[in-house]
């Protein structure tokens, strides 16, 4: 259940050229899509695996193969991984409504 990092946008790159910034808000919501599924990943994962005994190995997708692991390591991992997404969804959305902010003035500026 790897899932990609999203790489950093900064909001206060030096000028960007028209529509640049409309291109970066489309990419932090894509990234934000792909945090929020991890997400959801993540919590299902958490879920089903309430339903193990355990004292039970569980196998855990990795690649193309299966890992077997322990209950509990297993669960640390899913616990891991939810708050990196978690990290990952409070900064993406902070970032987009950083673009959001410097594409209205252009907006206003625009309509004038």
């Amino acid at each position: 259940m790897d899932t990609e990092q999203p790489q950093d946008i900064s909001p206060d790159e030096t000028r960007l050229r028209p529509g640049e910034v409309e291109r970066r808000i489309i990419q932090v919501e894509s990234q934000l899509t792909m945090a929020r599924r991890a997400r959801l990943v993540a919590e299902a994962a958490l879920e089903a695996l309430g339903t193990v005994a355990p004292e039970r190995q569980v196998a855990r997708a990795v690649g193309k193969c299966f890992v077997l692991s322990t209950h509990s390591r297993v669960e640390d991992q899913l616990r891991a991984e939810l708050v990196r997404s978690e990290e990952s969804i409070a900064r993406l959305s902070e970032l987009k409504s950083l673009f959001e902010k410097k594409l209205a003035p252009r907006t206003v500026r625009s309509e004038h």
